[in-house]
């Protein structure tokens, strides 16, 4: 049974609010699939500043948009957590970095940062396309980041530790997003060597005002 099978299994068994939601659910996947299958899918910028030279940003993050068949952008919220194990989330990391890698050929003096999911690692198409693109343009390999997520790396350590060590030498940065968002351990900083730790809100929140937030982000970024 495969995952919409399940799905609308669950919603005949289900409450008549628990059908009206995993219907909704199942329609926004659906939305999304198509989308993939048409490439309906388009890239946001977002500048990474420093706090002195906000006209300058040190780097843009890569972010995938998802279009429904209006034009309009799916929010990620719907979706993101239904696919996070499944094969549409590789699917979506396939397309983030090729699209990305396109726009690092074509401009410069741009650098990116690109999410991925750290079983992305494992799957071989989109190790194909990073391969394949750095061969044709090994100058762009130092102007990507990589970003995982802390609950991604947490997932599978070992895997992303023998991945960054294979790519850092070629001039890939690599990012931990989300850093305190869920069980954190200074063992993760420890053992990997990240360019960039993007801290999770909560850290950061009204740092201006909160003394708490600010020896624990303090902490964090000596």
């Amino acid at each position: 049974m495969d995952l919409r099978e399940k799905a609308l299994d669950a919603a005949r068994r289900g409450s008549p609010l628990d059908k009206a939601v995993t219907l909704r659910d199942q329609n926004v996947l659906d939305m999304v699939r198509q989308a993939i299958a048409h490439q309906e899918v388009v890239l946001a910028f977002q500048p990474v500043v420093a706090p002195r030279h906000l006209n300058h940003p040190k780097f843009h993050e890569s972010l995938l948009r998802v279009l429904d068949d209006t034009g309009r952008v799916i929010p990620a919220r719907q979706f993101l957590p239904h696919i996070v194990h499944s094969e549409i989330s590789r699917e979506l990391d396939c397309l983030a970095l090729d699209l990305s890698l396109r726009q690092l050929a074509a401009h410069p003096d741009l650098s990116l940062s690109v999410n991925m999911s750290a079983r992305s690692i494992g799957y071989q198409a989109w190790k194909d396309l990073l391969t394949n693109a750095l061969k044709r343009r090994p100058d762009c390999a130092r102007r990507l980041i990589l970003e995982i997520s802390e609950p991604s790396v947490m997932e599978l350590p070992e895997l992303v530790m023998d991945f960054m060590s294979e790519l850092q030498p070629q001039g890939i940065a690599f990012a931990l997003d989300d850093y305190g968002s869920g069980p954190t351990s200074y063992k993760l900083l420890k053992d990997m060597f990240f360019d960039v730790i993007k801290v999770d809100g909560g850290f950061t929140t009204k740092i201006h005002q909160d003394s708490e937030n600010q020896v624990l982000a303090g902490a964090i970024a000596q």
